[in-house]
C-alpha cells in the first residue's frame, strides 16, 4: 500500500505562489545591493533602495510563513515526488534566506 497521496491542481498552485514569493524576492534584493555597490551620488534614492529591500524581505518573511503553514496543514512529503521535490527546493532557499537575514541584522546590530 503506498501512502502517496494523488495530485491536485491547487498544491501546485499554492507552491507556485509561495516560489514566488521566495524566489522573487532574492532576486530583486540581489538587484537592490548590487545598485547600492556600483551606483554614485544616488543621494535620497539610496533610502528608496532600501525601502525596497525592506519591503522585499517582507514579502519574503511572508511566502516563508505559508510555507510554515502549507508543510504543517499538508505535508508535503507524503505527496507525490513531484511535489516534494518544489517543497524541499523552496524550503531550502527559504530556509538560506532566514539565515542570511539574521546574519545580517546581527552584523548590523554588532556595529
Amino acid at each position: 500500500m503506498t501512502t502517496e497521496a494523488k495530485n491536485h491542481i491547487g498544491h501546485y498552485f499554492i507552491l507556485t505562489l509561495i516560489g514566488l514569493g521566495i524566489w522573487l524576492p532574492i532576486s530583486g534584493i540581489a538587484f537592490c545591493i548590487y545598485v547600492l555597490r556600483t551606483a554614485s551620488n544616488l543621494g535620497m534614492g539610496g533610502l528608496t533602495v532600501v525601502g525596497t529591500i525592506f519591503s522585499l524581505l517582507c514579502i519574503e518573511f511572508v511566502a516563508t510563513g505559508m510555507l510554515l503553514i502549507y508543510a504543517y496543514l499538508k505535508k508535503p512529503w507524503r505527496l507525490s515526488r513531484k511535489i516534494r521535490t518544489i517543497f524541499f527546493m523552496h524550503a531550502l532557499a527559504a530556509g538560506l534566506t532566514a539565515i542570511s537575514a539574521f546574519i545580517l541584522f546581527l552584523i548590523i546590530k554588532l556595529q
